[in-house]
């Protein structure tokens, strides 16, 4: 129907032309100079060609001799042709008329070609580009609707393929999906691997095309087409740009999916080699500890009448003490699980710097013994809004690491400051220092310093001090002192300004 009006509006645009030129022609030319008035007919026949192409101009060259034998040349108002010259004049305007409506019809066809190409190719252009950056099958579904509406006449939907085989709407992945008037349609397409509904041999009633995505071997989903206007016929070229357009769709999904397997390979990997890591670490860790409270116990058991109390005594000390190392090495373990969980939320309130650091102190005095010890805190009482078990377990890490790590004999140096909005805190002590490189590094999970290879442990100190200051919204660090040996910095914000008068702080108990 839509090329039959066409034809018709041709058709009455060469009679129109035809009649205009001939009008033209009447008032300025004379009747023995009909080279002149063919002229006017050539322009309106080129016109009519450029626009309609070359049939309509060849009714329009056919329209024009007749109208110039009968009006214009001897006698008028009568086909014949008085003189010769006249009759073969027309008949050359003719065929150079015909001639040149099919070069310029041919023109115009070339150009609208090139122009739809052009068209096809910025589309599928601007919706690989659209597809480029997408992570998500909700992002592909959303970029090739917009670009299907905005490129071409049809409206476009997408429809996934779950693992047992349903379709499944890519907006959301837990609801069916509803692909027009016939699900089953879009899902016998997607089994059987061949497009079907409007313009295909399969049920072509349909008002949607429904093309496949992916392979026999992983199908990706269907994708859905409707015409904005309906039309009769699927030209092949845009039929080639819609399955060039779905072969992209598939290549979107394709990748999505292949990032996922591979993400999910990563994750995997790392999970295993944690759980090695782990497994190998608190492994070497607990067979120093588990041997000397086997020699220990052996010897309690098996000679208690050879030993004296000193050594019975030394013997109990050592149980003991590597009995608590286990259990602290258990602790962190727990803890750091129970920290990526996620779970954990500080429980924040106002206390004194001097007694959170006074608490440490207190608890650490026997492994401090064999060191110095400056503090340095506020003058008067300097508030710090956090979870005081939380940071109290930081500094025994941070203080722990210190004595592990530097001589005996060498000083520990503790060092706070209550700033407009944040308190920050230091431990500095005179060991061997980091390595280059090692400043950030030290704080990942199982990772240990160079220092730290004939030191017990599993790097899991530093990665706790870590995820517990950053559960406080702040930052820790690590870097060289001045004077050698390592110096450890954490920064706390405060969520709302201190209170006027100092309440009396809570005491503090260990987890």
């Amino acid at each position: 129907m839509r090329a039959g009006a066409i034809s018709w509006r041709a058709a009455l645009w060469s009679v129109g032309i035809t009649a205009g030129a001939t009008a033209l022609s009447t008032a300025l030319f004379r009747a023995d100079a009909p080279t002149n008035y063919l002229i006017v007919y050539l322009i309106g026949i080129l016109f009519i060609a450029s626009r309609y192409g070359f049939w309509p101009s060849a009714l329009a060259a056919v329209l024009s001799v007749l109208a110039s034998d009968f009006l214009l040349i001897e006698p008028t108002y009568s086909f014949a042709v008085a003189r010769p010259q006249d009759g073969i004049t027309l008949g050359v305007f003719l065929l150079a008329a015909l001639a040149t409506s099919r070069l310029t019809a041919d023109l115009r066809t070339r150009a609208d070609q090139a122009l739809r190409r052009e068209q096809r190719m910025r589309f599928l252009y601007e919706l690989t580009r659209a597809l480029g950056g997408v992570r998500s099958a909700d992002e592909v579904a959303a970029a090739t609707a917009r670009q299907f509406a905005a490129g071409t006449p049809w409206r476009c939907e997408l429809a996934l393929a779950a693992p047992d085989g349903r379709l499944l709407a890519a907006t959301d992945a837990a609801a069916p999906a509803r692909p027009g008037p016939d699900p089953a349609l879009a899902q016998w397409a997607l089994e059987r691997r061949q497009p079907a509904g409007w313009s295909t041999s399969t049920v072509p009633q349909q008002d949607r095309l429904y093309l496949p995505l992916g392979d026999a071997s992983r199908p990706l989903g269907v994708l859905m087409l409707q015409p904005k206007t309906p039309t009769l016929f699927l030209l092949p070229e845009q039929r080639q740009m819609i399955e060039m357009a779905s072969s992209l769709v598939g290549q979107a999904l394709e990748r999505l999916h292949l990032a996922r397997e591979a993400q999910e390979a990563t994750v995997r990997v790392q999970t295993e080699s944690l759980r090695n890591s782990l497994l190998s670490g608190i492994a070497h860790d607990l067979r120093t500890p588990l041997a000397s409270i086997v020699a220990a116990s052996s010897a309690l058991l098996h000679d208690p009448p050879r030993l004296s109390r000193q050594q019975a005594r030394e013997l109990t000390q050592t149980i003991l003490d590597e009995s608590r190392r286990m259990a602290r090495l258990a602790d962190d373990t727990l803890e750091m699980a129970r920290l990526e969980s996620g779970r954990v939320t500080p429980q924040r309130d106002w206390y004194p710097i001097e007694e959170i650091v006074g608490a440490v102190l207190s608890q650490m005095e026997p492994a401090l013994c064999r060191h110095r010890v400056e503090t340095r805190l506020p003058p008067g009482t300097g508030l710090a809004q956090i979870d005081a078990v939380m940071i109290v377990r930081v500094l025994e890490n941070l203080i722990g690491n210190a004595i592990k790590y530097s001589p005996p004999g060498s000083r520990i140096g503790i060092r706070a400051e209550v700033e407009a909005g944040r308190t920050r805190l230091w431990v500095a002590d005179e060991g061997p220092g980091l390595a280059a490189g090692e400043e950030s590094r030290i704080f990942g999970k199982f990772v240990r310093g160079a220092a730290a290879a004939a030191q017990p442990g599993v790097g899991l100190g530093l990665a706790i001090c870590r995820a517990l200051v950053e559960a406080h919204g702040g930052t820790i660090d690590a870097r060289n002192g001045p004077a050698g040996g390592a110096e450890f910095s954490l920064v706390i914000p405060h969520t709302e300004a201190p209170p006027q008068i100092p309440a009396e702080a809570e005491p503090l108990h260990a987890r």
